[in-house]
Order: structure tokens, then sequence, then C-alpha cells
């Protein structure tokens, strides 16, 4: 018989930061050294949540909760996390399947458009009648939504769609066979009315996020075959269009996340089902190892608030969130029976 005794770990002394999760069908708030963590939402196993978004202040969480098949009806909520109060930001009542909501500022959302139309709302638009642009919408599109005048703005080809931090640039993705080809990204310059291809080289992959500075832009590439094959990373430049090769293809990049300062990149590197932590500059230099010893490293990684730590989870029996320092010590486990954490900045 084998006996299994957990580590001990001494108090934590750094900085504190909140993380929100899920657990079970709803939205959980963990505040690391301050031992308290409550329930954030109320949804049942009739409407689970399928995704969510933080807002830029940190204090609301937008997500949808979805009726499976053959409803296919979506809400897109918001949870005030001061209060715990509860309200419906779009979905009530129309045709569209919500979902993929994301904050643009503290008074803009976007979501996507699913292809499975609501099937009790047949007779409703996902759009104001009074408006021609409803005869230009198709599914996988993006819709944005005012929250303070309720105004809505379509934009098309957007089966990819992100804005930068400054407010400045709208990176779309586009496929003419949504599912069967590489997106083409577009960078709109909203300032100068501008746009242009971007990323050209980067095939079959997606976009992985902004540098917090705007002028970068990180994205993932591989090749697509009968046999998988390692993911690189690759920056583009904003003002200059050019791209940079951060990590070469001799190694294989699960997900990557960028520091709040914007100088340097956490990556996980995999092998099999061996992952390992790394970090490198944006210029693609000082790349280092952090050593840890969680088995299986998953597929969530971020950064705490002041960047002194990586926050990451372990797909074990049961998917747990971890954290580390930047120079391997003080490796702990945070929150237990938690998937998809979100570092609140």
């Amino acid at each position: 018989m084998h006996c299994r005794f957990a580590p001990t770990y001494p108090p934590y002394v750094d900085e504190p930061f909140s993380v929100i999760f899920y657990r079970g069908y709803n939205l959980w708030l963990s505040e690391t050294g301050g031992s308290r963590e409550w329930q954030l939402t109320n949804e049942g196993a009739e409407w689970p949540i399928r995704d969510f978004a933080v807002s830029p202040e940190g204090d609301k969480v937008a997500y949808t909760i979805y009726k499976g098949p053959p409803s296919g009806d979506a809400l897109i909520k918001q949870v005030y996390i001061p209060t715990g109060s509860v309200s419906v930001l779009a979905g009530e009542n129309d045709q569209c399947s919500e979902y993929d909501v994301k904050w643009l500022d503290a008074t803009h959302i976007a979501f996507r458009i699913s292809e499975f139309p609501v099937q009790e709302h047949e007779d409703q638009s996902c759009w104001p009648e009074s408006d021609p642009n409803r005869y230009g919408l198709e599914v996988f599109d993006h819709i944005l939504i005012d929250l303070a005048t309720g105004e809505r703005t379509f934009v098309p080809e957007s089966l990819g769609f992100s804005q930068s931090p400054n407010g400045r640039y709208w990176l779309t993705g586009s496929c003419y066979y949504v599912y069967e080809c590489p997106l083409e990204y577009v960078l709109h310059d909203l300032e100068t009315g501008e746009e242009w291809r971007v990323a050209e080289s980067i095939g079959w992959g997606h976009f992985i996020g902004w540098s917090p500075d705007s002028r970068l832009m990180l994205f993932s590439a591989y090749e697509r075959g009968e046999t998988s094959t390692p993911v690189r990373l690759v920056a583009v430049d904003t003002a200059t269009q050019q791209e940079r090769l951060i990590i070469s293809d001799d190694r294989d990049v699960r997900t990557a996340s960028w520091s709040p300062s914007g100088q340097e990149i956490a990556f996980t590197e995999c092998k099999a089902e061996d992952c390992s932590l790394w970090l490198v500059g944006k210029d693609g230099n000082s790349l280092r190892q952090i050593p840890t010893e969680v088995p299986h490293i998953g597929w969530s990684l971020d950064w705490s608030p002041d960047g002194s730590r990586l926050v990451f989870t372990e797909e074990g029996d049961t998917s747990s969130v971890w954290s580390v320092r930047l120079d391997g010590t003080d490796l702990r486990p945070i929150i237990a029976r938690a998937n998809q954490p979100y570092v609140v900045h």
C-alpha cells in the first residue's frame, strides 16, 4: 500500500491577486493571499456558462449562458462583483445564438454569432429592422454593443476579432470555408482609416494577444498536415508591419502570455505529455526555463499583476491552479477544482 503525503507550504507572502475561474456550472473568484473565495454566479446545468470576459476595471464579468439543442438559445449576462448583482446585456428574444463575449472598454462589448439560430425565435432578427446592415449579417461575424446607448455595430468578415488595449486598432480574421482554411488577418487603424493584411507567414495558427502598449501582436504558427507539427511564436509590429520570429519551430509551444510590462513572454513547451515553463524577451532573446515539478501543466497561463509570478493550470485527476515565482521558487497550488483561470489585472 502506497501513501501519498501532500506537501506543505510556508505562508504566502507575495503580493495578493484575484483569479476568476470555472467551478462546476458557475464562475468563482479567489483572492490569492487572502485565503478567500466565493461564487459569483448561480446558473444551472440547463443553462451552463460557456465563456466569460472580465471588464478592464476588473469589477464586472460578462458571460454567455447557452441552452443546448434543439433550442440553441443564448444570453449574455453580467455580474457586478462588488454587489453580486446580475443583469442581461444581450440575447433576449432574438434569433442570434451569441458566444465568445469580450470587453473592448468600460462601456462596449463584442460577441460572435453562432451558425445555429434560435429555434423558438425564428420570427425575430439579430438586428434592428430599420438598419440596412442587417441584410449583410453572416454567422461568425461580430456585433459590438454600446452598453450606454444600446447602439449596435456590425463587424463583417470577423471570425476572429480583437481590439488593441489603446483602442486604436481592430484585428479581424476571416476564412471563406470557416473550418477548412487558415484565417486571413487584417489590421484596421481606426485613427487613419487604413487597413492592411498582416501575419501572412502565419498560415495555420491563431492570434494570442496584444502587448500591453499595443505595439506588438503575438501569433502562434504551425504547418497543417497529417501529423501534428511543432508550433512557433511570431510577433508582428503594428507600426512597421514587420514580423519577428520569437520562438522557432524547434520548440513546440502550447500557449503563451505577455508579461504586464510587455518586456517578456511566458510560454509552455511540450514534448509528448511533458510540458515545461519558459520565459523569453519580446525580441526573442534571453530565453530561460523556469524550474518546476508539476507533472501535467495545462493550457491556461497568466501572470500575477505585479509580474513577479506565473499562474497556470495543472491537469491531473481534477484541474487545479498553481503559481510560481519567476525564479522557480515558491511553487504551490492556489485553487483546487478550478478551470480556465483568469487573473484580474
